[in-house]
């Protein structure tokens, strides 16, 4: 329903009169009150009930009273006509009130109530479904209109034993622009800073002769919405936030294929690609991560990178390496580093080695119980919400070579 529409409603539905000249009758007043609630939230914004009561003459007290009673009319008719869709229970309740005739009570009304919402939360949750699926192919559509990545070949020699190495990936924030004494940062400073990453990755990957390596996204590559006082200094909304990282994170990953003869790579969840600023009100699901990690996969699938969808949780990721020992991953906003003993092995039920979080934007080592907790540094390094809290590091992330029991950690400088 769009407004010119709805102007032609209010013009279908007016009476005559030469004396009292244009007026509206209660069904008419009703029509029309129905076709506005068909508008597009963004016709509403701008011809509200207050306009809609005008263009009427006026009629209610106010706009308020207008909607107020067009929802009064509304509530009345489904109570008579249940007009949700019908399934036995509904049935059967709606046949015994035709048989014994009884009259409207609050059980009556309360039932009616709960059918609705039952309807309504199951038509939202189809609705966010079909929601997801057209997003990816958009995003899977819009990957394929993009020129092919740079083709990377690398010979490896052949080693004699296979060794493993972890690379903790995250806190790219792209959407951020800043700049004072302690750190700048924008789209140019972030390509720069991953292209060190990768050749530093390749150096050492190769010095230690690595045969398989483990990219962890550990999440945060973009700044979002949900810290309010820093979002006047970022560079455009989040959707393009997306797109820009989603890039930028596959170009990193295609370079890196020369880093090993085997490279994979997991992800999870984070708290900056949430779509709401209010936490309390997040669903996990519905996070802007996803449509990175669908577009870097489009971007990469003629190439050899393995993609492994095997997490706990969407929040959670578990793997075991070469040498047996078991690994586990989170962002790190559901965790700090003296409860991540005791989440890991909950979730998991059972014991872990290595713990690998983000999250914090200052690295850090911890062993505890036998479980080695590794915290990764961040790429963006100080922004604005960092300064505000007086919490400063310099950008940096983590590669781990894993040599048999020991661990040699290169914390790549990214200044």
């Amino acid at each position: 329903m769009t407004k010119e529409e709805l102007l032609v409603i209010i013009k279908e539905n007016a009476l005559k009169d030469e004396i009292l000249g244009e007026y509206w009758i209660d069904e008419g007043l009703y029509n029309i009150g129905v076709a506005y609630k068909q508008l597009s939230n963004s016709d509403k914004q701008r011809f509200g009930w207050a306009d809609l009561n005008e263009s009427v003459g006026l009629p209610f007290k106010n706009g308020n009273s207008y909607r107020a009673w067009i929802n009064r009319r509304l509530i009345k008719l489904e109570l008579e006509n249940y007009p949700l869709p019908i399934d036995d229970e509904e049935i059967s309740l709606k046949e015994k009130t035709e048989k014994t005739k009884i009259n409207f009570d609050a059980d009556h009304y309360k039932k009616v109530v709960e059918l609705r919402d039952y309807w309504t939360a199951i038509r939202a949750e189809k609705r966010e479904e079909a929601r997801i699926d057209s997003l990816k192919n958009i995003i899977i559509n819009l990957s394929s209109t993009l020129g092919k990545l740079p083709t990377i070949k690398t010979i490896f020699p052949k080693v004699t034993k296979n060794k493993e190495a972890v690379l903790l990936f995250s806190d790219l924030h792209i959407g951020v622009l800043y700049s004072s004494e302690h750190n700048t940062y924008n789209d140019e400073v972030a390509a720069a800073r991953l292209s060190k990453l990768a050749s530093d990755t390749i150096k050492y990957c190769k010095e230690n002769k690595i045969t398989k390596l483990n990219v962890l996204n550990l999440g945060d590559m973009i700044q979002g919405i949900i810290h309010t006082n820093a979002r006047m200094y970022v560079q455009y909304d989040a959707i393009t936030q997306t797109m820009k990282a989603a890039e930028l994170i596959a170009n990193f990953l295609n370079v890196i294929q020369s880093a090993a003869p085997e490279i994979t790579y997991r992800s999870c969840v984070d708290n900056h690609s949430r779509m709401f600023v209010n936490k309390n009100e997040n669903i996990e699901n519905e996070n802007l991560y996803r449509i990175i990690d669908w577009f870097v996969e489009e971007r990469l699938k003629n190439t050899d990178i393995k993609f492994i969808n095997d997490n706990i949780d969407i929040s959670l990721g578990r793997f075991n390496l070469l040498n047996g020992k078991k690994v586990m991953f989170a962002h790190g906003h559901q965790d700090n580093d003296n409860q991540i003993f005791q989440h890991f092995i909950g979730a998991s039920k059972e014991f872990i080695d290595y713990a690998f979080v983000s999250h914090m934007h200052s690295s850090k080592l911890k062993d505890y119980q036998n479980m080695t907790i590794i915290v990764n540094g961040s790429i963006v390094g100080t922004e604005q919400y960092a300064n505000s809290i007086r919490a400063y590091s310099y950008p940096s992330q983590t590669l781990i070579v894993f040599d048999g029991n020991n661990l040699v950690i290169n914390k790549i400088d990214l200044r």
